[in-house]
């Protein structure tokens, strides 16, 4: 799927970065990412109209460059309990150690998520789109008071059969004992 880079990034977001060009330089970069653009994000939400704001820092933390993103969205997930569109602010903050193999992920200090480049450039996209799944939560629902259809029926039905008498049932049973007493 080969989206045109006009529709994916905002102008002052590259498609593709250097880290270490990015870090050596100490770069700032700010912008925004188009949720649309972000084909396995879109997959999980009711809609993808939105933006996915970010503002990314780069350093260099002895001889790894280091990327600091904060990340911000307005999503629209499925409700699990009413399968009504639930709002999902997303506001996360990552950091990001860039290696070149995987025996170097090892060193990474705490705290940070390593990430392997296999080229001198990686896909800005993607990365944050990683990190936007990573962000969205295991069972999307509004607060019970909140849902609406299914659930809000099912609240009514189960006060209105609270607040109804209790009738005694005939036992299904009974039929025996009297068969058991011809005897």
């Amino acid at each position: 799927l080969l989206i045109p880079i006009d529709d994916v990034m905002m102008k002052s977001l590259p498609v593709y970065i250097n880290p270490r060009q990015l870090a050596v330089s100490e770069q700032r970069l700010s912008g925004g990412l188009k949720l649309s653009a972000m084909p396995r994000l879109c997959r999980l939400l009711t809609s993808s109209e939105g933006t996915l704001q970010c503002d990314l820092g780069f350093k260099m933390e002895g001889r790894l460059p280091v990327m600091q993103a904060h990340l911000q969205a307005e999503l629209w997930l499925s409700c699990e309990r009413c399968c009504e569109s639930v709002k999902y602010l997303l506001d996360r903050s990552v950091q990001f150690a860039f290696v070149s193999t995987e025996e170097q992920v090892q060193s990474i200090p705490a705290g940070m998520e390593a990430v392997v480049l296999t080229d001198a450039e990686s896909s800005l996209p993607i990365l944050l789109e990683d990190e936007a799944l990573l962000s969205l939560p295991m069972v999307p629902k509004h607060n019970l008071s909140d849902c609406q259809g299914v659930v809000n029926d099912i609240l009514q039905k189960s006060q209105s059969s609270q607040d109804e008498p209790e009738t005694e049932k005939p036992n299904p049973f009974a039929i025996l004992s009297q068969l058991k007493s011809q005897e």
